[in-house]
């Protein structure tokens, strides 16, 4: 690439980057989405005052719940927080760290949480919100390096439930950029080395929230930047659709059964959107 095209490709780059700080709105604004731009309508924001800046989301409508992490600050250690469904805080637990995606595995009874700085997955007690067991990523696969040491590491986490799968399914992992990854794994039967079964290199902006869409039997990928979500089929690794997300910074994201979209947003709040009536494939 010579210098004229390096030079074209940053400038475009910092404008772009320009653009996404001085449009996002306010903290009163940030969950209303011009309208008909995208699939969902909004309903309420949830506040989450006790939990700055949720960075994963996990509900649990069997237990009238839903969980939530913080990737901490200064003044605050990174920590899981579950909410009633109304937004009344239940219980909490600051473990610490740079928490950053929660999923349920229901055959351990355990949460699994991702840990950013050092690449690593906390399984947590369901019962007391307590440390398990800490998980790691090979640092190899395939004969080539997985992830760059020191760059912007895991950042969202989600459990596909497979009878079949060592462990009872797979944890799938999204890697925020450098490179932009998702990652197919399953528990180990002894150590702490995660088993990498397949990876699909997802180029785009600040890859965040994951949720296994268990009706549409796909993956749902966060792009917090691009205000957009890939839709990924487990079994294939493709990309078969996608949709304009609402609101800003979505590190956060799952369907109730009501088919209502959850969105947990790292400016903090927990929004809920109903689906837009007209949306792409409801009336097909």
């Amino acid at each position: 690439m010579n210098r004229s095209a390096r030079v074209v490709i940053a400038s475009a780059a910092l404008i772009m980057l320009a653009a996404f700080y001085f449009m996002v709105p306010n903290a009163d604004q940030r969950t209303y989405p011009p309208p008909g731009v995208s699939d969902w309508v909004y309903e309420k924001t949830l506040s989450v005052i006790e939990c700055p800046e949720p960075s994963g989301l996990v509900l649990r409508e069997d237990m009238g719940s839903f969980l939530i992490v913080d990737d901490g600050a200064r003044d605050r250690p990174g920590g899981v927080y579950e909410y009633d469904l109304s937004g009344k805080l239940i219980r909490s637990s600051q473990i610490g760290g740079d928490l950053e995606g929660i999923t349920y595995h229901p055959g351990r009874k355990s949460y699994f949480v991702v840990n950013e700085k050092k690449d690593a997955v906390l399984e947590l007690s369901a019962a007391d919100l307590k440390l398990v067991a800490e998980y790691r990523l090979p640092e190899r696969f395939r004969e080539k390096p997985l992830l760059r040491p020191g760059g912007n590491g895991l950042e969202g986490i989600t459990f596909q439930p497979e009878p079949d799968a060592p462990g009872g399914g797979y944890l799938w992992l999204v890697n925020q950029d450098d490179p932009p990854l998702l990652i197919k794994t399953t528990l180990p039967g002894e150590g702490t080395t995660l088993t990498v079964h397949a990876t699909l290199l997802m180029p785009g902006l600040n890859l965040g929230g994951l949720f296994y869409d268990p009706q549409r039997k796909l993956i749902w990928v966060s792009h917090a930047w691009q205000n957009l979500v890939s839709l990924v089929d487990p079994e294939t690794l493709r990309v078969v659709d996608w949709q304009v997300l609402p609101g800003y910074a979505q590190e956060g994201i799952s369907l109730d059964r009501q088919g209502r979209l959850w969105i947990a947003s790292d400016l903090g709040g927990v929004s809920i959107y109903r689906p837009r009536p007209s949306r792409r494939g409801e009336d097909q």
